[in-house]
This record gives C-alpha cells, sequence and structure tokens, in this order.
C-alpha cells in the first residue's frame, strides 16, 4: 500500500481483527466486502464506505472526510456535523458519562437536586432524561 489505509487503522485501535469487528459491531456488510476493503484497501461503492466507517467508530465529521477523500460528491454533503461539536471539553465528558450510566433516572434526580439546591429550575430537563430511560 502506498497511502495509509484508514479504514484497516481504525479496525486495530477498535477490533482485535476482522472477525472480532464483524461480530461485535454488528455491521450489516459480508465479511468478504470487509476483508477486501480493509485488508486490500480495495475500492467500494460510497454507501459501503459509508456503512464500514459507521461500523468502524468514524465520526460523521470523519466519515465525511472519508467520503471527499475517495471523490465523492453527493453523499458526502448529506452528513453533517458530529452531534454535540459545538459542546465544550467539559459538556461533552458530561454527555459522554451520562450515556455510559446505566441508572439514568438516579442522575436525573441527582440534576434535579443540585439545580433546585442553585435554584434553578430543570424540570423539562429532567423529565426528557426520564423518558430517553425508557425509550433506550
Amino acid at each position: 500500500m502506498t497511502r495509509e489505509n484508514i479504514l484497516f487503522t481504525k479496525l486495530q485501535e477498535n477490533f482485535s481483527d476482522l472477525a472480532d469487528f464483524v461480530k461485535r459491531s454488528g455491521m450489516p456488510l459480508t465479511f468478504e466486502t470487509a476483508r477486501r476493503a480493509i485488508y486490500e484497501d480495495k475500492a467500494v461503492s460510497i454507501p459501503t464506505l459509508i456503512i464500514l466507517s459507521k461500523y468502524l467508530g468514524f465520526t460523521p465529521s470523519e466519515i465525511k472526510k472519508i467520503l471527499i477523500n475517495a471523490g465523492d460528491k453527493d453523499f458526502s454533503e448529506l452528513i453533517g456535523n458530529d452531534e454535540g461539536s459545538d459542546l465544550s471539553d467539559q459538556e461533552k465528558a458530561l454527555v459522554d458519562a451520562y450515556r455510559q450510566i446505566k441508572s439514568r433516572d438516579t442522575v436525573a434526580e441527582q440534576l434535579d437536586l443540585v439545580a433546585k439546591a442553585d435554584g434553578v429550575d430543570i424540570s423539562a430537563q429532567v423529565t426528557k432524561l426520564r423518558s430517553r430511560k425508557r425509550s433506550c
């Protein structure tokens, strides 16, 4: 390979091997399609590249760059910015922590208590946090 295969690099970062990737990610493409794109750096269709990139763990912004580098002019325009890209590093850390916590109702209750102690009404946000738990 004369250029870096970013799909292969991402596979190595997030998975032990291709079989692990296919098994853990639930990627809907065939093993052979993934193998050829990742290990042999074979050209694949843009929709296939999007799917592989998503399941390998690339962010929307990274996928957009991958598509542009692959010469795409259509699909890349449909991909927006990363979720929460306008958040500060501290806010992103809070969102990441929240996503990892299983007992989200408890988090909502604790945030409500902190807000009340600070004289702030966040009842609307607490309601949203609680409803999200039920929909997960």
